[in-house]
């Protein structure tokens, strides 16, 4: 009785170590993939940023990113500025919506 007493203990450890290693390897893979998604976010900012470079505003072509903004034109399904959120896909069908505006004509079309 003594021996299976003590067999229930060292699998009772056994499991309980498991369990540790368990919570310890997703607590690595959800820091990895924090870091990837951290990373990805600060690659689609960077990518909407220099669009809205590239393209400037639609009336009066000011192309400092500071001031530009994406004015939806059609039903927006998402903000841009939370693109770091959305996959890459989502991103490009969301600004086949939009126009870019520098703010002073954005908030002109918008009030």
């Amino acid at each position: 009785m003594e021996l299976l007493r003590e067999n229930q203990y060292d699998a009772h450890v056994k499991i309980e170590n498991l369990k540790v290693d368990h919570k310890r390897e997703l607590k690595n893979i959800r820091s990895q993939f924090k870091r990837k998604s951290e990373g990805d976010s600060e690659a689609k900012a960077n990518f909407l940023k220099n669009l809205k470079v590239q393209i400037g505003c639609h009336d009066c072509k000011e192309n400092d990113h500071r001031v530009l903004d994406f004015h939806h034109i059609e039903k927006k399904f998402f903000w841009l500025r939370n693109a770091g959120d959305y996959s890459w896909s989502e991103i490009l069908e969301e600004i086949k919506k939009c126009e870019i505006l520098c703010s002073n004509f954005h908030r002109k079309k918008t009030f």
